[in-house]
């Protein structure tokens, strides 16, 4: 059956609002959920005791409920409750619907949620103020319907793209528990040398002159030493720096401005060559004094990024910079050769399945997008 073929149906012909109000006991425990924005799925959010409930007044959500955030629907506050917040509570803010499992399955709901489906329509209608959306208005959206065998085929190839990324993600995590175990049992044993990052690195600047006529690819960087990130391209002319710096191999850099939140990696071959601003100092390492990408798995470390919290100065903390001179001050336990370089292949593994993630969450995306653009195989 073509998309053409599939009904259009008000949200209001495939749920009903539910309104399990309860009054809650100070004395017994509650679980609280949120919804993401931008379509991120709906998850547990903490434990309180009603006690620590100002509102006493709440509303239960079961498996599969259909949910909306009142005031968040504008960015994307809209989503389906898992098995994992069956019995949680949410406060008025949020609205609970119960869908029609006769005619909609709970996970085709959700990936309209993922993909945006019911927060582009409350965009079309300008709804940007305070509690502007309303159950009312909820019910008067549309979703495509198509048929009960339809729906469970299009989840069930998206879902299997999605199982893949969640796969990649919990072996590289598995990985990262490797690395971070195989370095703790070197330090606890003793078998480190202590040093300051002034011992293995040299800062140095590939200072380049902007063309207003070329043409630069500008890399940013994740927090958390999450790695670099590809910003795009600009021409030179739609830049206000008279200079860029270019990344080299296996330099670290990181980021002058917020350095608390741990903006810091090296430069991994993808990245060579790309653009930062003046904000984002490199060094060269000495490979013979420690592997790159075993410090690589040290820019990944909340200790690490304490050290750079401690030693970062400014007025606010949101303004505060780290100085390269201070940067190089941070002393770290650096072990022997071998176990470098057995971290620094962690490192490397994790790298191909990031890459792996990423493609199948694309994948699982493009899937998502073409099966309701065209007709369903």
């Amino acid at each position: 059956m073509s998309v053409d073929d599939w009904e259009t149906v008000k949200v209001g012909e495939i749920v009903r609002q539910e309104k399990r109000s309860i009054t809650l006991i100070d004395d017994r425990d509650y679980q609280r959920l949120t919804i993401k924005s931008r379509g991120q799925g709906v998850e547990p959010r903490d434990v309180l005791s009603g006690a620590h409930i100002k509102t006493k007044r709440q509303f239960l959500v079961r498996t599969n409920d259909f949910l909306v955030a009142e005031i968040d629907a504008k960015v994307g506050g809209f989503g389906v409750a898992p098995g994992s917040c069956d019995g949680a509570i949410v406060s008025s803010h949020y609205f609970v619907f119960a869908p029609d499992v006769s005619r909609v399955m709970p996970q085709w709901l959700d990936l309209l949620c993922r993909r945006g489906h019911f927060t582009a329509q409350v965009e079309a209608q300008g709804s940007t103020n305070y509690a502007a959306i309303r159950p009312a208005q909820v019910l008067e959206y549309t979703l495509p319907l198509p048929s009960f065998e339809e729906q469970g085929y299009i989840v069930e190839a998206v879902a299997a793209a999605q199982d893949i990324g969640f796969a990649c993600r919990a072996e590289g995590a598995a990985l990262l528990n490797l690395a971070c175990s195989t370095y703790v049992t070197e330090v606890e044993a003793g078998r480190f040398e202590e040093m300051s990052l002034g011992d293995f690195l040299t800062l140095s600047l590939q200072k380049i002159q902007v063309d207003p006529e070329e043409t630069y690819r500008i890399a940013g960087l994740i927090i958390a030493g999450g790695g670099l990130f590809d910003r795009g391209t600009i021409v030179g002319a739609d830049t206000n720096y008279p200079h860029l710096f270019r990344l080299g191999p296996d330099q670290l850099v990181y980021r002058k401005l917020t350095a608390w939140e741990g903006p810091i990696t090296v430069v991994t071959p993808e990245f060579v060559g790309c653009h930062i601003s003046s904000e984002f100092p490199t060094f060269d390492i000495d490979k013979a004094k420690v592997a790159p990408g075993f410090m690589r798995f040290v820019a990944t470390r909340p200790w690490f990024h304490d050290e750079m919290k401690q030693r970062a100065t400014g007025t606010a903390e949101r303004r505060n910079r780290l100085k390269p001179a201070d940067l190089l001050e941070i002393e770290i336990s650096v072990p022997r050769p071998h176990i470098q370089d057995a971290v620094a292949a962690i490192m490397s593994q994790i790298d191909l399945l990031r890459a792996e993630s990423v493609l199948a969450d694309s994948t699982a995306a493009g899937m998502a997008e073409s099966m309701l653009e065209r007709e369903a195989a």
